[in-house]
């Protein structure tokens, strides 16, 4: 809820509500003795302080705090604070025994450690936590992953209830593992996106990530394809007509073998975003997949005449679609020509395969063998590569 009272509530417990309760009670306390201050000016002071904190505190019913509005709000606490000690007006609590002044300086010490600890827990380790996870992030740009996961779990453990850091430390165990072709690592990050979507469940992010995670995982084995699709089916139910999270869902369809599934979710993100070319690749993929080569040459052409919006994921799979349309038309040259542009932009099994086939088409079985590895080292359960590997060691 957008409300720092149930915030802290849900997150502090009990005992950070009931801190919150003293520290507003002594505030209360302090904002009395500041506004009865002799002095006029410091009475304007008092009156103009007490109204910014009552300002923060309608805003704080219906939002979050943030460091920058935190530290703000703590230095007038502390400025109210002393215009309530240097206060010499009359008044009933001057003038109680020392017991009762005993109670009040006990209650200032009070909060001010509470306001100590609200803000170091507001404050200082959110802030830390932002600086941990700018560390991580130059680390995992320069390709030292190890580093950079101890950085974003200090990062969690600083601030664990920022989602952003567990997205960024998923998608770095994602790179780590996608890039030593290390399985683990991929379930790694999708044990850390399980943890966040249980705690978060109304985050569509976080759900659209973890089924991306789990399709990878699917595409080496390690689960099954239809763990993938219902977790990108929960997503949708949050934000239906994202296209993203749409076209993730053709694929991951596509991939678990449910073209019709597939091609429903690929037409309506065509249907709400007409200019993008990505839809219309896709659209072609199915269409492919179908073996209707009419309608896959169609959504092709479509593709070309559409934006890209800087979507270079569909601007290369564009490029394979068209070099296998190239490959069916019998123009080796421009398939060759467009695979190894696709392969220069992505290290992926797809342009790999295109260039296998164009090898085999030239009888250069040496090259076509050596494509055809390459192929199974970065997809280990790539069918077509293992045909083809077959078909070239039983030729002579």
């Amino acid at each position: 809820a957008h409300n720092e009272v149930l915030h802290i509530l849900a997150t502090q417990g009990l005992v950070g509500f009931l801190a919150l309760g003293v520290f507003v009670v002594g505030l209360g306390f302090c904002a009395s003795r500041a506004i009865r201050h002799t002095d006029p000016s410091q009475r304007i002071l008092s009156i103009c302080v007490c109204t910014a904190l009552v300002g923060f505190a309608i805003h704080s019913l219906v939002s979050f705090t943030i460091i920058a509005t935190a530290v703000v709000f703590f230095t007038l606490s502390a400025v109210l604070t002393r215009l309530a000690e240097k206060s010499d007006s009359p008044s009933p609590i001057v003038a109680k025994p020392g017991l009762f002044r005993g109670w009040r300086v006990t209650l200032q010490l009070l909060v001010g450690l509470i306001a100590i600890w609200l803000g170091f827990q507001f404050v200082a380790q959110p802030v830390m936590a932002q600086l941990t996870a700018g560390e991580a992030e130059t680390l995992a740009k320069a390709s030292s992953f190890d580093k950079a996961i101890e950085r974003y779990q200090e990062a969690r453990r600083l601030d664990p209830h920022q989602a952003i850091f567990s997205r960024l430390l998923a998608q770095t165990w994602r790179k780590k593992g996608l890039s030593e072709r290390n399985v683990a690592d991929l379930q790694n990050a999708v044990k850390v996106l399980e943890q966040e979507t249980a705690r978060a469940p109304a985050d569509p992010e976080a759900q659209a990530l973890l089924a991306t995670l789990l399709d990878q995982l699917a595409q080496r084995g390690g689960v099954n394809p239809d763990k993938a699709l219902q977790q990108i089916q929960v997503a949708l139910t949050r934000a239906p007509n994202h296209p993203q999270y749409l076209l993730n869902a053709a694929g991951i369809a596509l991939r678990a073998g449910r073209l019709n599934e597939a091609t429903s979710y690929a037409k309506v993100a065509e249907r709400l975003y007409p200019v993008w070319a990505r839809p219309a690749t896709l659209l072609s993929l199915l269409a492919l997949a179908r073996r209707d080569l009419k309608q896959a040459d169609y959504w092709l052409a479509q593709g070309e005449k559409r934006k890209w919006l800087g979507d270079q994921r569909a601007r290369w799979e564009w490029k394979i679609l068209k070099a296998r349309s190239c490959l069916r038309h019998n123009l080796i040259e421009q398939a060759q020509e467009l695979a190894e542009a696709a392969l220069k932009t992505m290290a992926s099994p797809a342009p790999l395969l295109i260039l296998a086939e164009i090898a085999e088409r030239k009888r250069d079985r040496e090259k076509a063998l050596t494509l055809y590895s390459k192929v199974l080292q970065l997809m280990p359960t790539n069918r077509l590569a293992r045909n083809g590997l077959r078909r070239l060691q039983a030729s002579p």
